[in-house]
């Protein structure tokens, strides 16, 4: 039995391995036979053991560029620390008893071939181990199934998802085999195998003839058909032979299958669901949301595949994985820090196995280069006892897998090629997008003198110009004169910063050049320790690199050993916004280190004014016209008044969401775009995931923010939510016919906000920042101001984004022409409404809503319409979210759950007449609705709803009827309200409160569980984000979600190309507006009034519609007066 050493067999704790005790005695330096995946049979290897070394906890995942810079600790530290204890591991007494045995342990020798092939057979890629650890759980699940469809000779699909490099195919290998040694045991019939690697196919079709072709059932079938018909013939026909085998298909690397509809995916899952299949379908895919993609169609075709998910593996299994692949070898290669190092970067950046192999392998290369080369200048001498992989190599070689190409021409450079680029970087960190020639020979010429390297000349340094923009790192502009060219920047700032870091080349600056600078003195083979951290200072408005980049306040940053994070912002044009001056830095430094200490979550701002700016430019300045597809949001108010409305105070803006949480029944997928993972899990309630990340923060709130949202979840949660709670009384698989398939639940963690204060004429730029523990307070206030000052320059951008001007020609307050197209007929509809009433007049239910869906068809764009629907129906809660499928466009009077400081707000809005054209006729209005009997007991019971979900999650005696039966004004109508408040129970938070209100009986009915049943027979479609709730989640709990009414849906999925493109008028995409609309139903209602009550709802909502076509696709008309006229 292998083992390893106890912790006293050397003093940096080394893996230590024996062979196994069962075979011969080899020779010493005999490399190990290599073993590939092809191999027909696995060998079987003897049991691991593995003493558990109590290693340092993982450090914060980052960047992977980050991961190729830390500095390491010097091995007197590393020897310090061993000596303390701090790495030592318990000792097991079998594996001491087996480490005592081994008389002879072979000594490493890295300039021994056959030893270093060993070690690199032991972490190839390709040499498959004898198990597979850390996927044991996963492997039963798919065995068991397998298992499963042969015991009942029952055909049946999984589908296996999964990011690279996470043991999903050798997996599989494992499965196949033990389910084949399984049948033979049980006296089964041979389990036939066919295996398909996608990536082979020529074309996607071709998977068909593969099965065909390797299936010893298929062939035997002969006919001129496609392929795909003979094995739908196949498995159509029932067999003759009782004994027929059972076809195991596994599809390896199935992402390369998809195709526009997913067609061939389709029919390859629809196989199994033929009358007499006996084909077990494995699909494999690297796609996490590919399920998402294709499933739920397979599932409207009662084809419902097993979903089993390869999580990316983590320090601890990465770190295990390698001790199990070096533990059979008989000599020590690598350190065991340095492993330690390999596992917790790949963790961080990808948790893909085979990209950590190839970090351990590329490290042993570099070690090999270092003793061969030192063994050729010097006569041959005796190995040291330290010579393994160390830190140093680990992080050389995490280094070049994780670096940009650019990082490697950089480097290449000559010495003043580099200086050049040294120069760039430092001129474009000022307000210029670019410079002359001329200004950046001055800059090249002060560090040139700074370090005491002779200049080059001008002609010399213009040809080195013109070099470097053939290499595609700076830009020059044509000029008759070479010093007049202008020079710009194509490179990440960060790749320059890593790549002269890394460099050989030494250049010293002073102060002058790139603000408080230090010499960049690195070698390969000698590490300075990391500088002290650089004196504060403000960052000043930057030219925000693309995409990831760092953030160099100074040349310190370049030279010096700390990466800050990375930056997920697009590029940005600088704005001339003044520095603040010292005091206030070190006022607003003092309080950040104030709120750190007591918390992890610390919000900075910036105060701007904001006459020049409005929440429509602001929101366009961060998300341009094409990218709808980006997770965004505007959120506007209007308040209601006693004349007209007025406009609320505040409006929030906010863009690029950290996290993304996106639910679809019961599998959840989490995306965390800082850390650039993306996990997919199926759980009970996914209402909880959200809840679960936010137990970790503890934010500290400023005084000078507003009373306004400031950053946290921002999303919807759809009417389909309600079935996380009401599990058995409104399953998943009772709703009506999913044709959309929307996620129903987006949420986005949205870190950096606006905030406009529309009374003060003045925006809050926020950012909130999340304090490293592992880094310096100093630090993580600098990053978070740099990614502040970016935020900044973008909406005070030098040209901000043109918009349409728009003319407006219809009279808004008339309603538009009723809609056509809906998903329920007119009859339809109304024989749903006289069936809901037998249930009334039976006494099941005293009320329910029942909706339709109407569609319309435009070339308006959904921001336009948003535009345009707060001119024709402003509302307290106007919302413009972009979400992940979809695009909801809001116009919403009612909220649906209200949360601060622990005290929840139910606000039933029932009764609705229009407004009068004048005050009088007002209150003549306001009058007779309130004496209309029929709207007030509806709306009686509404509040007696409403108390009770407050009433659920209250403390006792806490629940009031604060205002009852009030009449509040809007644009086009009056509404009764009333609002219902109580205390949350200590025990419970806003969460609770919001799976108790969702959703409103104002949507459902009463008894609201029983009328949704009701409306599950009767509606034919599910109603989505329709009657459910959005809004937002603040950092702090408090919770402000509207109720989904006046609400337009747009799909991303169902939008048509056309002849068109958004920036042209005469070329624009074809967009499909789905606007939903209900009715109450009581027992004395008339289908006639509820479906002309339907098309009045929508028909206004479409007016935005109508208003946004004539506004922005018509051209306006434009005519000459005549003098006459003006004359008159």
């Amino acid at each position: 039995m292998p083992t390893i050493a106890g912790p006293s067999s050397s003093p940096h704790k080394h893996i230590v391995a024996a062979r196994p005790e069962n075979t011969g005695v080899p020779e010493v330096n005999t490399p190990r036979k290599r073993k590939l995946r092809s191999d027909s049979a696995a060998e079987v290897a003897s049991t691991v053991v593995v003493t558990e070394s109590s290693f340092s906890t993982p450090m914060k995942r980052k960047s992977p560029r980050r991961c190729a810079v830390s500095y390491p600790r010097t091995l007197k530290e590393e020897d310090e620390e061993d000596s303390k204890g701090k790495l030592e591991s318990p000792v097991i007494s079998a594996v001491k008893d087996r480490f005592d045995c081994l008389d002879v342990k072979s000594k490493w020798d890295p300039r021994d071939d056959d030893q270093m092939k060993a070690v690199k057979e032991a972490l190839h890629v390709s040499t498959a181990p004898s198990t597979v650890v850390c996927r044991e759980e996963e492997q039963k699940r798919v065995l068991e199934f397998v298992k499963g469809c042969m015991e009942q000779k029952k055909a049946g699909s999984l589908y296996i998802c999964g990011c690279p490099g996470t043991g999903k195919s050798l997996s599989m290998e494992k499965v196949r085999q033990q389910a084949e040694e399984w049948a033979k045991q049980e006296g089964l019939p041979c389990l036939e195998t066919v295996s398909v690697n996608c990536t082979s196919l020529t074309k996607t079709t071709d998977i068909f003839s593969k099965i065909l072709g390797e299936s010893e059932t298929g062939k035997k079938v002969n006919g001129s058909s496609s392929p795909l018909q003979q094995l739908q013939d196949l498995f159509s026909q029932k067999q003759q032979s009782s004994s027929t085998k059972m076809t195991l298909i596994i599809a390896d690397e199935m992402d390369y299958l998809v195709t526009r509809d997913r067609g061939v995916l389709h029919e390859l899952f629809m196989l199994t669901t033929l009358p007499f299949s006996r084909c077990i379908l494995i699909g494999v895919a690297n796609a996490i949301d590919l399920a998402d993609r294709f499933l739920p169609k397979l599932k409207s075709l009662n084809c419902k595949p097993l979903v089993v998910t390869f999580r990316a593996y983590s320090t601890e299994q990465i770190l295990r994985i390698l001790q199990e692949r070096l533990v059979e070898l008989p000599y020590v290669a690598f350190q065991s820090k340095a492993l330690e190092l390999c596992a917790r970067k790949v963790s961080a950046a990808s948790g893909d196995m085979r990209k950590a192999l190839s970090v351990c392998r590329s490290a042993l290369e570099i070690l090999e280069t270092e003793v061969k080369g030192s063994t050729d200048e010097e006569p041959q001498s005796p190995v040291e006892e330290d010579q393994v992989v160390k830190i140093n190599h680990m992080v050389a070689a995490l280094s070049k897998t994780f670096k940009s190409p650019v990082v490697d021409t950089i480097q290449s450079l000559p010495q003043h090629q580099q200086i050049i680029v040294c120069s760039a970087a430092k001129a474009f960190r000022g307000s210029k997008k670019d410079r002359s020639i001329a200004e950046l020979n001055k800059l090249y010429l002060e560090i040139c003198k700074s370090s005491m390297i002779t200049p080059a000349g001008i002609t010399e340094f213009c040809n080195m110009c013109t070099v470097l923009n053939d290499q595609g790192i700076l830009k020059l502009s044509k000029a008759r004169d070479d010093k007049l060219k202008r020079v710009s920047l194509r490179v990440d700032e960060a790749d320059i910063t890593f790549a002269l870091k890394m460099s050989a080349v030494s250049i010293s600056s002073v102060k002058s050049n790139l603000s408080s600078v230090k010499s960049i003195a690195v070698t390969h083979h000698h590490r300075q320790p990391p500088p002290s951290p650089p004196s504060l200072r403000f960052p000043s408005s930057l030219s925000s690199p693309p995409a990831t980049s760092l953030h160099c306040n100074d040349v310190s940053s370049i030279s010096g050993s700390k990466l800050l994070p990375v930056s997920r912002l697009p590029p940005i044009k600088s704005s001339p916004s003044p520095t603040p001056s010292l005091d206030s830095s070190v006022n607003q430094l003092t309080k950040f280190k104030e709120a750190a200490e007591k918390g992890n979550l610390v919000p900075l701002y910036r105060c701007v004014f904001s006459d020049h700016l409005t929440p429509i430019l602001a929101y366009r300045c961060l998300v341009k016209e094409d990218d709808r597809d980006a997770p965004s949001f505007l959120f506007e108010s209007v308040q209601p008044g006693l004349q007209a409305s007025n406009i609320g105070r505040y409006s929030v803006v906010g863009a690029q969401p950290t996290i993304e949480i996106v639910a679809k029944g019961n599998v959840v997928t989490v995306m965390d775009h800082g850390a650039g993972r993306r996990t997919v899990e199926e759980v009970d309630d996914p209402m909880m995931v959200p809840q679960k990340i936010m137990e970790e923060w503890e934010p500290q709130r400023i005084d000078e923010l507003p009373e306004a949202f400031c950053g946290g979840w921002v999303g919807y949660f759809s009417y389909d939510t309600v079935r996380y709670v009401e599990k058995k009384k409104l399953p998943f698989s009772n709703a009506p016919e999913d044709d959309r398939s929307l996620p129903d639940v987006h949420l986005g963690l949205y870190d950096d906000v606006i905030v406009f204060d529309h009374v003060e004429k003045k925006a809050y730029v926020i950012h909130w920042v999340r304090i490293d523990k592992d880094r310096s307070v100093e630090d993580n206030y600098t990053d978070g101001m740099y990614q502040l000052e970016s935020l900044v320059s973008r909406i005070q951008d030098q040209k901000p984004p043109k918009m349409p001007t728009g003319f407006i020609k219809l009279r808004t307050e008339q309603f538009g022409p009723k809609l056509e197209k809906s998903t329920m007929t007119s009859d339809a509809y109304k024989e749903a409404v006289l069936e809901a009433k037998e249930h009334i007049l039976a006494g099941d239910i005293f009320q329910i809503v029942l909706s339709q869906r109407f569609e319309r068809r435009t070339f308006a764009d959904p921001f336009e319409i948003y535009r345009a629907l707060r001119i024709v129906n402003p509302s307290p809660y106007m919302a413009y979210l972009q979400a992940r499928g979809c695009i909801l466009v809001a116009s919403s009077p009612e909220i649906l759950l209200r949360s601060k400081n622990r005290r929840i707000t139910n606000r039933p809005l029932a009764g609705t007449v229009r407004r009068g054209k004048s005050p009088k006729e007002d209150l003549e209005l306001e009058k007779e609705l309130l004496s209309d009997e029929k709207q007030c007991a509806e709306h009686i019971m509404l509040v007696d709803l409403g108390r009770n979900d407050v009433g659920k999650v209250s403390k006792p005696g806490s629940v009031e009827v604060e205002k009852l039966m009030n009449i509040e004004r809007y644009s086009h109508v009056m509404h009764i309200s009333s609002t219902v408040k109580g205390e949350l129970l200590d025990d419970l938070t806003s969460w609770d409160a919001l799976r108790a209100a969702l959703p409103v009986g104002t949507v459902s009915g009463a008894p609201k569980v029983k009328a949704m049943e009701l409306i599950d027979e009767l509606e034919v479609t599910r109603r989505g984000p329709y009657s459910g709730g959005f809004g937002g989640i603040s950092f702090n709990g408090d919770m402000d979600i509207a109720l989904a009414l006046r609400t337009m849906v747009f799909p991303t999925n169902t939008r048509y190309d056309t002849l068109y493109s958004y920036k042209h008028p005469q070329r624009r995409r074809e967009w499909i507006a789905h606007i939903q609309a209900g009715a109450g139903v009581v027992a004395d209602s008339n289908p006639d009034d509820e479906q002309r009550e339907c098309e009045n709802k929508a028909a206004a909502l479409a007016r935005a519609i109508d208003l946004a076509e004539s506004s922005f696709l018509e051209k306006p008309e434009v005519t000459t007066p005549r003098i006459n006229n003006v004359l008159e």
